[in-house]
């Protein structure tokens, strides 16, 4: 298994902040944070690519987010971990999504997201994607 935290959490879509309103250049910023911290944690670990991944996620934020909302937050860090060959890709065939789970904070310095990558189903893990194996 691989575990990621990156701190502060990923953005979501909504918001004066999120990523429907953010200008390009900013976009470009936020993913290339996010390749630097996961790159940072995992340079010297050796990761055997197996499929399907299960990325799961739990987003420790002082507000919640809608579940959509939640899910689409993993854009950047997924499609980073794609880049640094974590994933082998980010569609059903390589990819499925675990459990996804958020945890109230009191101050704004706990704010985090920890993504864990595993290649076998997990006991309780969460919904996985329908689509799974679908081309």
């Amino acid at each position: 298994m691989v575990e990621v935290t990156l701190k502060p959490p990923p953005p979501g879509p909504n918001g004066p902040k999120g990523l429907i309103r953010m200008h390009w250049g900013r976009k470009v910023k936020v993913a290339k944070r996010i390749v630097e911290e996961i790159w940072a944690q995992k340079q010297n670990q050796h990761i055997e690519l197996k499929i399907p991944a299960i990325v799961s996620a739990t987003r420790y934020a002082i507000r919640f987010m809608d579940e959509d909302n939640l899910v689409a937050s993993l854009k950047i860090p997924i499609d980073s971990m794609v880049h640094l060959n974590i994933l082998q890709g980010d569609s059903p065939k390589y990819m499925q999504l675990g459990e996804m789970k958020q945890e109230r904070v009191k101050t704004r310095k706990e704010e985090r997201m920890v993504l864990r990558v595993s290649w076998e189903k997990e006991k309780g893990a969460g919904p996985t994607n329908p689509l799974h194996g679908v081309d």
